[in-house]
């Protein structure tokens, strides 16, 4: 029995939704999942209960007790430390885990990686200036993806719709958006 309620097990319980998003996706039950990574305030998460590196508690206190997602955007360093920093290179070694996960499923053609577009989103530019203009988004691909990978994009203030109207284009959805980013090499 996993105590959802206990901070530490964080990494227990994404590692059980990672299984059950990639068994359904493996089965054919759906082609679209969802992961959130903490609560709409990012006050939910206490990373120093299972991040290493990161002290249990916050010096700031801001909105909660915690170095969290709303503390760590308020506040990335901390005894010189950038706490920011250590917990984004956790995450992103979470989603190599995952994308490792996707390229050992075999399916037609390749692996479901290889048939896979993921997008991974912020909500905010930067927590201090609560900036949702400039949003920081990372899109992986496989090779049937039909996206233009290996490469960085200003989006030149179009707005986020430009991004996901790549994607829809990528995965042959039709659409009447208009313009993307120019990620879609179809």
């Amino acid at each position: 029995m996993l105590d959802i309620d206990d901070r530490a097990n964080y990494p227990k319980i994404q590692q059980a939704n990672y299984a059950l998003m990639l068994a359904a996706l493996k089965c054919g039950v759906t082609s679209v999942v969802t992961n959130q990574h903490g609560d709409s305030s990012g006050n939910s998460i206490n990373f120093g209960a299972f991040v290493p590196g990161l002290p249990p508690t916050s010096k700031n206190n801001y909105k909660s007790p915690w170095r969290n997602w709303h503390d760590l955007g308020h506040n990335p360093i901390m005894d010189g430390v950038d706490h920011k920093k250590i917990t984004d290179t956790w995450f992103m070694a979470r989603f190599a885990d995952l994308f490792a996960q996707m390229k050992a499923i075999p399916v037609e053609g390749g692996s479901l990686f290889d048939r896979t577009i993921v997008v991974i989103t912020n909500h905010m530019q930067e927590g201090a200036n609560h900036d949702a203009q400039k949003n920081p988004f990372m899109v992986a691909g496989g090779k049937f993806s039909r996206l233009a990978t290996g490469q960085g994009v200003d989006s030149a203030g179009k707005p986020i719709g430009a991004l996901y109207a790549d994607v829809l284009s990528a995965l042959g959805v039709h659409h009447t958006y208009g313009a993307g980013l120019g990620l879609f090499k179809g």
